[in-house]
């Protein structure tokens, strides 16, 4: 649990400074960011890899991550549908301002992440539609609200039961295994290896699996793979080359498994991949018919 709703944190009061909804798709380059404030993340929908000073995690739907202040940031979008999140940056104050409650103000929470239970969740998208719905008016005490609202928002990172009850064990498992697989789809993986280099038993990985994260292993690595050939054949990098890159040896396989995924050969994605860039570049309105000599 990265709050601690104690004594500290209930004489604690979170404001908001600014809350900005952010996507990040396959095909486009996202450089690192310097956070230098706390900033509270909450991934809305697509899975990908947020990496905090280097090191690496697995964001997927309903996860919240907490971010200390003066720290790199850098996000890659790893599924087919682009990677929403919220980016809410905050700063807190306590009741009062004595020199022992400044002191306690300190151990109010450290940074760290996990995934909201269900119940949590849905709660946390009412709370999100509200604050964007003040976000839209111009009612003179709609800022005032937004930080009531986003005070509960820290309330439910704080007491939501699945911080204490399920990050551990074979959720804490399961994302371990979620986050290999997401940085080494390129290899040739044996899943029944990775699941017992991170505790799980073989034989029933793939019901344990399914049930943590909806596909079965294989299901969600061929997934993954056909994002990241998308993302290849859209900067129009040859087929064979794609094929290896996103972990097959035989390109005629690969061709087969990505009709089967996408609907269309590769050949026909990046065809139309570029036909789409070109029909986009000459409808842009600011796009130049000469260049000034």
């Amino acid at each position: 649990m990265f709050l601690h709703p104690l004594e500290c944190a209930k004489e604690t009061f979170f404001v908001l400074q600014r809350m900005e909804r952010q996507q990040y798709g396959l095909q486009q380059e996202h450089p690192p960011v310097w956070k230098d404030g706390h900033h509270l993340l909450y991934v809305q929908e697509g899975e990908g890899i947020l990496r905090v000073d280097g090191d690496p995690l697995l964001l997927k739907p309903g996860k919240i991550v907490l971010l200390a202040p003066d720290c790199c940031v850098e996000v890659e979008g790893r599924s087919c549908k682009p990677l929403s999140l919220y980016d809410f940056s905050f700063t807190y104050t306590v009741a009062s301002d004595t020199p022992a409650q400044s002191k306690k103000a300190k151990a109010v929470f450290s940074p760290g992440h996990h995934a909201l239970s269900a119940q949590a969740a849905a709660r946390f998208a009412q709370l999100l539609e509200q604050m964007e719905q003040l976000a839209e008016t111009e009612e003179p005490l709609a800022k005032w609200k937004q930080s009531i609202l986003f005070q509960e928002i820290m309330y439910l990172a704080a007491s939501d039961p699945l911080t204490t009850e399920e990050t551990g064990g074979t959720r804490e498992a399961i994302e371990k295994v979620l986050l290999y697989v997401q940085q080494h789809y390129q290899e040739d993986i044996s899943l029944k290896e990775v699941a017992q280099m991170h505790g799980i038993s073989a034989s029933n990985f793939s019901s344990v699996f399914k049930k943590h994260v909806g596909l079965n292993p294989l299901d969600y690595v061929t997934q993954l793979r056909m994002a990241q050939a998308q993302r290849k054949l859209k900067a129009s990098q040859p087929i064979e080359l794609v094929a290896r890159q996103v972990g097959f040896k035989d390109p005629l396989y690969f061709s087969r498994i990505f009709k089967r995924t996408v609907g269309v050969t590769p050949s026909a994605y990046r065809k139309q991949s570029q036909t789409d860039k070109i029909v986009t570049l000459k409808n842009r309105p600011d796009h130049p018919d000469h260049f000034a000599g």
